[in-house]
């Protein structure tokens, strides 16, 4: 994408003038960008015109002389000055290239469960989009990231670190694999849900999935072709409905691990379940609607709370095991 300096639209102009630096920080613009300034940085809020093509997010941006790094983009635009969100209206983008955003932020929000974002704050929605790569990307937070990008088939977010209250990654089966090394922390809703041919999904780091324990929250979640799951390190899971509706029956965990949740663990093919590592389970109606299910097998459980298991799991389920369980 060739960016040139564009003519600021009479209403930018307009909107720019009323909302002085003092009040509302300042919206400025440099090629087809629309961005605000904090000291050397700027963030991007928005587009004078519908990205289309291979995206190219500039590294660095001039305004009055000087230059500033481009760090953030912002799902939410503060000023409401932008004619267009930055992605949400590209609907004829084929890939994204941001080298040098290591924040992406939306409207806040207390509780994602009762988010709905605003419009705009899909991140990436689309049948165009193939790639996106953040390669310096290391937080987001109150947005919606990917939604229904039926053709993305790339995903490189390598120092991913949180996620924090974010409708992560929905309904786009072209995925078949993805990693996310340096991601620790999670707090999302729909964090890898309905994804139709995704393989492998590689978690090497993460220690934490929190959603919301008493009701759904799809996390990890209508994988139907998973059949590989590296969750090592993870050691707290508070989630509804997560680890559901997948073919994978082994699950490998951090020891210690404590998982709470209702709806864990629903919907396995597998006739015997094993999960390793969890030492503290608290899960009502989990196991349900896992037809074959003949055998659970918790080796390292040592504490199970709030958890009908036995009754709730499978009629014919026949062996319940876990030599460690006080």
């Amino acid at each position: 994408m060739i960016m040139k300096r564009l003519f600021v639209a009479p209403v930018l102009l307009i909107w720019m003038l009323l909302f002085p630096v003092g009040v509302f920080g300042q919206a400025v613009v440099d090629g087809n960008f629309v961005y605000t300034l904090s000291g050397t940085e700027a963030t991007l809020i928005g587009a004078l015109t519908p990205a289309s093509g291979d995206v190219v997010v500039p590294s660095t941006m001039q305004h009055g002389g000087t230059t500033y790094d481009v760090t953030a983009i912002s799902c939410n635009d503060p000023l409401r000055v932008s004619p267009y969100y930055a992605f949400y209206n590209s609907s004829s983008a084929t890939s994204v290239y941001a080298p040098s955003i290591k924040r992406i932020v939306g409207h806040p929000r207390n509780d994602i469960m009762v988010y709905e974002p605003q419009n705009g704050e899909e991140m990436f929605v689309g049948n165009s989009l193939k790639k996106i790569d953040f390669p310096q990307l290391e937080s987001m937070q109150n947005c919606v990231f990917i939604a229904g990008c039926t053709n993305l088939t790339t995903l490189n977010l390598p120092k991913l670190k949180t996620i924090d209250r974010v409708r992560f990654l929905y309904e786009s089966p072209a995925l078949i694999k993805v990693s996310l090394p340096s991601l620790v922390s999670v707090v999302a809703f729909k964090f890898f849900f309905n994804l139709a041919n995704l393989e492998e999904l590689d978690l090497p780091n993460l220690e934490s999935l929190i959603g919301r324990p008493e009701i759904v929250c799809d996390n990890i979640s209508n994988l139907p072709k998973l059949s590989k799951l590296n969750t090592p390190k993870l050691k707290e899971v508070s989630s509804g409905t997560t680890f559901c509706d997948l073919p994978i029956n082994t699950f490998n965990f951090a020891q210690g691990c404590k998982l709470n949740g209702t709806f864990l663990f629903r919907q396995l093919t597998g006739s015997t379940i094993s999960i390793n590592g969890a030492t503290e389970f608290s899960g009502p109606w989990s196991f349900t609607w896992n037809t074959n299910l003949r055998e659970i097998v918790m080796p390292d459980l040592q504490v199970l709370s709030n958890a009908n298991i036995v009754y709730l799991a499978s009629s014919d389920l026949q062996r319940f095991e876990a030599p460690k369980l006080s």
